[in-house]
């Protein structure tokens, strides 16, 4: 499975981009990966560190760099960081389904109520339990906290944060900075999940599945994003059955406390 570069560090402009996973990272790296002067050292891996055992070197949060990144953490902390920011609340559902897409199960929106309420108490106790761990396994890190991507030992690290809402402004910074145009993709991100439109169109189009899996080997990703286009919607959060029960949003509220007080401040004041 391809995962997403986490970091960008441009040693030219001297900036880093860092991704915080289900943030749109992959839609503003797609744009700026020119900038990037790692050589991919933070894409698309799951390695086995000396030290750290396996580790998905996608989503290293900050505390887990700044030990054993050392060069890396220090550009973070000299050069202009930038991070986006999301509502923790639509990042948790994205999660799930990303959750299950990496291990292989039935996706969130096609589960009745009862399935979604076991699957989420499934990752709740998960999360409960290792709640305090600096850095979580490739299947859950996309449930970490955003705020350990952005502070440090109680400091902030992380120089320029912009919520989801203002990823065009990400643009303008690096733009700025780089003294050139982004050339900014469409806007499709690039682990966005999709559901079809209508119920009668799945039965159309799963028996033209193995079709479409030969084809879109060999199509440019234009031509699949117009066919994904004619067929499907991006899911949203109305697609889960649960997110209005009580428990499920105590957990959130709880679990995702500071990432809440973040987001909040950096969507009212742009910090």
């Amino acid at each position: 499975m391809p995962y997403d570069k986490e970091m960008i560090i441009s040693d030219k402009y001297r900036f880093v981009f860092i991704h915080i996973p289900k943030c749109a990272g992959s839609y503003v790296r797609n744009a700026i990966n020119c900038f990037d002067d790692t050589e991919g050292f933070f894409e698309n891996k799951v390695c086995v560190h000396k030290e750290l055992g396996a580790i998905d070197y996608v989503h290293i949060t900050l505390p887990i760099l700044e030990r054993y990144f050392v060069h890396e953490y220090k550009k973070v902390c000299d050069y202009r960081s930038v991070a986006i920011l999301r509502n923790p609340e639509q990042r948790f559902f994205s999660s799930v389904s990303q959750h299950l897409k990496m291990k292989g199960k039935k996706l969130f929106h096609q589960m009745n109520k009862d399935e979604q309420i076991e699957c989420v108490k499934s990752i709740v106790q998960w999360l409960k339990v290792n709640r305090y761990e600096l850095i979580y396994p490739a299947e859950y890190i996309h449930f970490m906290h955003q705020h350990m991507y952005i502070f440090n030992n109680g400091k902030r690290v992380v120089k320029h944060l912009y919520s989801l809402e203002q990823v065009d402004d990400v643009f303008g910074l690096i733009s700025e900075i780089t003294e050139q145009k982004v050339n900014q993709k469409e806007r499709s991100f690039a682990n966005a999940s999709f559901v079809y439109k209508q119920e009668y169109v799945r039965s159309i189009c799963e028996p033209l599945r193995p079709i479409y899996d030969m084809i879109k080997i060999i199509l440019p990703k234009n031509h699949l994003l117009k066919i994904k286009k004619l067929f499907f919607r991006e899911k949203d959060e109305s697609d889960c059955l649960i997110k209005e029960l009580f428990w499920v949003n105590d957990f959130i509220r709880d679990f995702y406390e500071k990432d809440f007080e973040i987001w909040n401040e950096v969507r009212i004041n742009n910090i």
